[in-house]
């Protein structure tokens, strides 16, 4: 869902909510086209090391806002905010070996946003700095060959800076 529009004169926001649920497995148990490998199976410097059926839900929720401050005539700032959070579950049953089934289940949330000065020179020339925060979240390992390879493993949080310009000179040619 998301909803956008003016809230003043000098003020334009968009915000909504995302809402995402997804599924993967992969199945494990005799290779209809490779006898003698599983479906599911793992493989370690070109040889099978087992075979395993493994599966995750996702169930990912998100809230945003973000919206346009005109300054001045020329001078612009943009923000937003971000709260993320999923939930992962996943499950892992080694075939071969039978090492036996592992469920386990995390949650990873973050609040992210970004902020853009923009200055307008000219209707043609344009100057502009910024700083946006981007997330990926942790997960798990789907093709772990032993329980102890399974995860979680940590979520990532990109920092970026930039700065720039655009101009359209000799009638766009």
């Amino acid at each position: 869902f998301r909803a956008a529009g003016d809230i003043t004169e000098d003020f334009t926001i968009v915000g909504g909510v995302y809402y995402l649920n997804s599924d993967y497995s992969i199945n494990g148990g005799p290779n209809p086209v490779v006898p003698g490998l599983g479906t599911g199976t793992a493989f370690v410097l070109g040889g099978p090391v087992g075979d395993f059926t493994a599966g995750q839900e996702l169930n990912a929720f998100a809230v945003f806002a973000d919206g346009t401050y005109e300054i001045t005539e020329k001078f612009s700032f943009s923000g937003g905010i971000r709260y993320t959070r999923e939930k992962k579950e996943f499950e892992i049953d080694f075939i071969t070996p039978e090492l036996g089934e592992e469920a386990v289940e995390e949650s990873f949330s973050a609040i992210t946003g970004r902020g853009i000065f923009q200055y307008q020179f000219e209707d043609d020339v344009m100057a502009c700095i910024g700083w946006s925060r981007g997330y990926r979240s942790g997960g798990f390992n789907g093709r772990a060959t032993v329980s102890t390879a399974i995860g979680p493993y940590d979520e990532e949080v990109v920092d970026s800076f930039e700065g720039g310009g655009r101009a359209e000179f000799f009638d766009n040619r």
